[in-house]
């Protein structure tokens, strides 16, 4: 049974399985192909009949939890975002800095945090290139303006990319896989980091999001006004 998995890069990993595997055994192949150890903070999402993404159960077999016929179309997708201090692979950290990148757009980040995530997504991976001249003065291009989507106003994207290229500057000679883990360590630390977020109607016709997480739930309005703050520790 063949099993389509697509990695957060959109890169493609065709798995082959038994027609009665589980969603374990389908996991354990594609962090096998990608050497990732640390299996246990992965899971496999799919496309559920409301085009909402459901996470496969890894302990039901996979063919009774997917509709038609296969190739089955999964997604790899970081389960259980922790600390990076507990990760042991590089491989782990560069997976958890995708899917916050991913779901940057949908988190409350604080500015200097987003600062350092387009300087990372914007295609610099290396933190010791010496391709920049030393002034934190520089004003980028119009070009370099224009590549940064975050906001549509272009004095703001301006203003942004002037914040990139001087975090850029100031992480020179240290390396990338530092940069990474100490950029991972300030986004462990935003509230609403690791949480699947839902949007949802109330009793009243408000659409509301909820984000549900390993510190509880957080329900907010669309523009992101907290309403509910939910501990883990009061529904456990």
């Amino acid at each position: 049974m063949l099993c389509l998995v697509r990695q957060a890069d959109s890169v493609i990993i065709e798995v082959e399985v038994d027609s009665k595997a589980k969603g374990k055994q389908c996991l354990d192949k594609v962090c096998e192909v990608l050497g990732i150890i640390e299996c246990d903070y992965m899971g496999l999402q799919y496309i559920g009949p409301h085009s909402e993404n459901l996470w496969l159960n890894l302990r039901n077999q996979i063919r009774r939890q997917l509709p038609g016929p296969p190739p089955y179309r999964l997604q790899l997708r970081v389960k259980f975002f922790v600390p990076p201090h507990l990760v042991l692979q590089d491989i782990t950290l560069h997976y958890s800095t995708l899917m916050f990148d991913e779901h940057s757009s949908k988190t409350d980040c604080v500015q200097h945090l987003l600062t350092k995530l387009r300087w990372r997504s914007g295609g610099s991976t290396d933190a010791n290139s010496n391709n920049h001249n030393n002034s934190s003065d520089e004003t980028p291009s119009d070009e370099e303006g224009q590549q940064v989507s975050i906001e549509t106003d272009r004095t703001t994207m301006i203003h942004l990319c002037q914040k990139v290229l001087k975090e850029h500057l100031l992480l020179r000679g240290i390396k990338t896989n530092a940069v990474i883990y100490q950029f991972l360590k300030e986004a462990s630390e935003l509230e609403d980091f690791g949480m699947e977020q839902y949007f949802v109607k109330n009793r009243n016709g408000e659409t509301l999001r909820i984000g549900v997480g390993p510190t509880g739930i957080l329900i907010h309005d669309l523009n992101l006004q907290l309403k509910h703050n939910i501990l883990g520790s009061e529904y456990s």
